[in-house]
């Protein structure tokens, strides 16, 4: 039986109490989004025959409570306690799915609130705990590995250029347009920041692959890929006068980003080289709609592992792109320890500390909400939101960033996350008192308007659409 419009919303009510953030709709559900991207998508129709409902999650961004591979333990506890069959949605569709009649979703995002808050029952870590120790050395491989998958995933939205920066590729082209002028908004420059490769040659060569890219095969991560194929059906579609001109204009710049990664590809084949790779997640387009619409990435992050091109085909395109083992055995490792979720600080927690934001300018002050600046610094992960720079490590071991109102508070802007961003101590300082402080405050905007699309005008943006893409 399809669910009413009451279950509907009770539904949609238990879920964003469970997994918080906001909801968007989808064709036949909808999905959970926070700060971090989406969570979870939950569907009501097209479904697998039996089941009132369906639920795929995104299992590292459930909690940052407990360790990776205990909740993806978890997840497959409840795979196997509610084992009906389930569809394969376009949306979530490489993450764990779980069918359900009405009632039993109702509960199990009650336990997925348990789980996210960090208060699972005893009994619930008893036998998690017991389920972990009984895996054979295989399969405690095998865990690890998916859980380094998993926390492959990005979490955090950041600017090509920056993450372009961090690689060791120069950026300076990113300053001037195509017609010589000084760029603007060099992060935002469209000669650059929607490519899809960067560097090669003399610089490292750095990669932009989707996650739902990324599989496992015998004991690596890996992607298996053909952009040279790619790059020839958009082509194909550039050149058929019977489609519309957007799409073939569409087309041609696809084909030619396609065409600039593959190089990268066969150039990083030939030696001994590194690979650096971006690792994005968004609404990727269907195949269907290739050339007719772009993918949108929502966040991404460079992964601090090096990678190698392991096979390039040179008649065909095909090939095989892998992480370096090396790096998986540590990370698997720091995964399976399962330390305490990452701590973190800003000026307002540390007694003494210089507040650039007080500079008296007024005998107004200011109080500022702790869970705000919690929520904030939880978004940044200790990291830099205009330079993705980390922060340092203070003495009692938390990664200290300091919090900064984009619209200050002396001049109306709102004590809420979507006004506060976290930045380096030196940027701090130069978006109050540099030479760029505008140029700075704009980009910000722009950044926190992306991730709070409903808080534009709030942020004195008049149009969303206009608005800069990382």
């Amino acid at each position: 039986m399809p669910l009413t419009k009451t279950q509907k919303d009770q539904l949609e009510t238990i879920a964003l109490t469970a997994l918080t953030g906001k909801i968007d709709d989808l064709i036949h559900g909808f999905r959970i989004q926070n700060q971090n991207g989406q969570v979870a998508a939950i569907y009501w129709s097209d479904l697998h025959a039996g089941n009132e409902v369906e639920i795929a999650l995104a299992q590292g961004r459930l909690t940052e409570r407990y360790p990776l591979v205990m909740v993806q333990c978890w997840l497959q506890w409840k795979k196997e306690r509610y084992s009906r069959p389930c569809n394969t949605h376009k949306h979530g569709s490489d993450w764990p799915i779980i069918g359900f009649d009405f009632d039993a979703a109702l509960a199990f995002l009650r336990e997925c609130k348990s789980l996210r808050i960090g208060f699972l029952p005893n009994d619930v870590k008893a036998e998690l705990d017991k389920r972990l120790s009984a895996r054979s050395p295989e399969q405690e491989r095998e865990a690890r590995l998916k859980a380094e998958l998993e926390a492959l995933r990005p979490t955090r939205q950041q600017a090509v250029i920056d993450l372009v920066y961090r690689a060791g590729i120069s950026v300076a082209p990113w300053y001037v347009r195509n017609d010589g002028s000084n760029a603007a908004t060099p992060r935002s420059n469209p000669a650059y920041c929607y490519n899809w490769a960067f560097g090669g040659g003399s610089e490292p060569a750095l990669a932009c692959v989707w996650h739902s890219a990324l599989g496992i095969d015998r004991g690596h991560i890996e992607m298996r890929s053909n952009i040279r194929d790619l790059a020839q059906r958009l082509e194909v579609i550039a050149a058929n006068v019977g489609e519309p001109v957007e799409h073939r204009d569409r087309a041609r710049a696809q084909a030619a980003r396609a065409r600039q990664l593959d190089f990268l590809l066969s150039g990083a084949a030939g030696n001994e080289k590194p690979l650096r790779v971006i690792v994005n997640e968004g609404n990727m387009r269907d195949e269907s709609q290739l050339g007719q619409m772009s993918s949108t990435v929502r966040v991404r992050h460079l992964d601090s592992a090096a990678w190698q091109v392991v096979a390039y085909d040179e008649i065909s395109g095909a090939f095989i792109i892998r992480r370096d083992g090396t790096a998986e055995a540590d990370m698997s490792a720091s995964v399976a320890a399962g330390t305490e979720p990452e701590r973190y600080a800003d000026q307002h927690d540390l007694a003494g500390a210089d507040q650039p934001e007080r500079k008296p300018v007024s005998s107004t002050t200011f109080s500022r909400d702790a869970a705000v600046r919690a929520v904030v610094l939880e978004r940044a992960q200790g990291h830099c939101e205009f330079c993705g720079a980390p922060g340092f490590r203070t003495v009692d071991g938390r990664l200290f960033v300091e919090t900064h109102h984009v619209i200050p508070l002396a001049e109306g802007g709102a004590d809420r996350s979507w006004n506060v961003v976290a930045l380096c101590p030196s940027h701090h300082r130069e978006v109050h008192y540099g030479a760029q402080a505008d140029l700075m405050r704009a980009q910000l905007k722009q950044m926190l308007a992306l991730m709070y699309p409903s808080k534009v005008i709030e942020l004195n943006l008049a149009d969303s659409t206009t608005l800069a893409r990382p």
